[in-house]
């Protein structure tokens, strides 16, 4: 016998046995709506189930931009008032939009709107700092002139108190004061310091208090919330589904393809996040190519969307939007896969760019990663894939065409010159040229002009759009 009770326990078992027999140990059971203490018992089982349920809000739309702003957020299906299943990005518990937007940072793009901000907006209370929060600029209290502040640890704020151009903006060093270093400046120091931070160095300079007051000042207004209350005498939920001889499209489409069939028996292989990219990639042509060659490189473009950047290195296969701003390339969305035995992927983690403290945000997160595999889809690139994959193979090298008019070379020293290019060793020709090897890829190397693969003698620069070998 089973009684619900309202606690943590939420049940008790107990032999039937043992209810309302003669025996001394026997349970006594009587009906009541009370407890011993006078407490409604209905009303303590709405307690508890209030308890268990938690209000949280969801974004709808484009959840990948959304992700990029609010990482804390998961991404969920969920079915709306009309009885439609729909996918979302849900927050934690305690998050409230107007709060975050009220609490997000207000960014200031001229050295004088840091200024007037210092001083005038805020009387000498507020401050400025990068996003990354690193680095601090305020007025000095009950004293003219400003102050510039950073973490002690060189790892951490290193970037800025041993910045050469900045030191000989300022006219001096940092020195160190308990767990950061520091550095008062003059007014006109300030501004050439300003003048390197945000015009040299491109960072980004934002107020983290006193928000409102920037946001006045830069004549910013926040978006006006108001809750939706639900509709009287709302149409019944639509039904999930519809009679076969009627279907109907959720989008529409934008290829050729057949329309899946929902009366069909579904097959569960096919809906995986795994499939579905070999899917794309046998459909865009070279899914072949891929699973033959561990060094392959392929840019798909497709305007007006970013271009998909496709690239197998070793047993990692990734799939990147590549953006860049104020002269540096870095990743708008990534996902990541890894080969296994008999030429199976297996999903392996997702990237998006840190808004506020720079870098890249990773980890595994398949559902976003279904929503990837979905738009790039349902945006063409699989046409534009197929179109550029044949062009590519269509063409004809020159020099191979070439090759029966030209002469042999007759000096052996040329040839042995070219070997001993081919036969360089391409990393440590990054390393000459300044490049820096990525924190994420060994494979990949940095710098603001260029994004480079490199394995083995071959290499690709995603941004000149060229490669080879050597």
């Amino acid at each position: 016998m089973s009684i619900l009770v309202a606690s943590p326990a939420r049940e008790l078992v107990i032999p039937l046995s043992n209810v309302n027999t003669e025996r001394a140990s026997a349970l006594r059971i009587q009906p009541t709506v009370y407890t011993a203490e006078g407490t409604d018992i209905y009303q303590l089982f709405d307690e508890a189930q209030a308890v268990q349920r938690e209000n949280c809000q969801i974004f709808t739309g484009n959840l990948i931009r959304a992700f990029e702003k609010y990482p804390s957020g998961k991404f969920v299906n969920y079915t709306d008032d009309q009885g439609k299943v729909r996918q979302g990005l849900m927050m934690p518990k305690g998050f409230e939009l107007k709060t975050a937007l009220e609490n997000e940072p207000v960014i200031l793009p001229e050295p004088e709107q840091v200024r007037v901000f210092i001083t005038t907006l805020t009387d000498g209370q507020g401050a400025v700092k990068t996003l990354d929060e690193l680095l601090t600029i305020k007025k000095m209290p009950k004293e003219e002139g400003f102050v510039l502040e950073t973490p002690k640890a060189k790892a951490v704020g290193g970037k800025y108190f041993l910045d050469q151009a900045l030191l000989a903006a300022v006219e001096g060093d940092f020195y160190s004061v308990g767990d950061r270093m520091t550095i008062p400046v003059t007014s006109n120091q300030l501004n050439a310091a300003l003048d390197v931070l945000m015009k040299q160095r491109q960072y980004t300079l934002a107020v983290f208090e006193f928000q409102d007051v920037a946001r006045d000042y830069l004549g910013i207004t926040l978006p006006s919330l108001s809750p939706i209350s639900e509709a009287v005498g709302k149409s019944p939920p639509e039904p999930l589904l519809t009679p076969p001889s009627e279907p109907r499209a959720l989008s529409p489409p934008r290829n050729t393809r057949p329309p899946i069939q929902l009366a069909r028996s579904p097959d569960k292989t096919k809906n995986t996040l795994e499939s579905k990219v070999i899917h794309f990639l046998q459909e865009a042509g070279f899914w072949e190519t891929i699973q033959k060659e561990q060094d392959f490189h392929f840019k798909i473009l497709n305007e007006p969307y970013i271009p998909l950047v496709i690239e197998r290195l070793g047993n990692n296969l990734c799939f990147t939007h590549y953006l860049s701003q104020n002269g540096d390339t870095y990743i708008d969305t990534e996902m990541v896969f890894a080969f296994q035995e008999n030429n199976r992927l297996k999903f392996k983690e997702v990237a998006v760019p840190n808004a506020l403290q720079g870098g890249e945000l990773r980890g595994y997160d398949p559902a976003f990663a279904k929503i990837f595999a979905t738009n790039i889809v349902e945006q063409g690139f699989v046409e534009a894939a197929q179109v550029q994959f044949q062009q590519k193979e269509k063409q004809v090298d020159p020099v191979a065409d070439s090759v029966g008019l030209v002469q042999p070379v007759s000096e052996p020293s040329l040839s042995e010159a070219a070997d001993e290019v081919r036969n360089a060793d391409l990393e440590g020709v990054a390393v000459e040229l300044g490049l820096e090897r990525d924190r994420y890829d060994k494979h990949k190397w940095r710098d603001g002009d260029h994004i480079i693969s490199i394995s083995d003698r071959l290499f690709m620069d995603w941004l000149a759009d060229k490669g080879g070998g050597g």
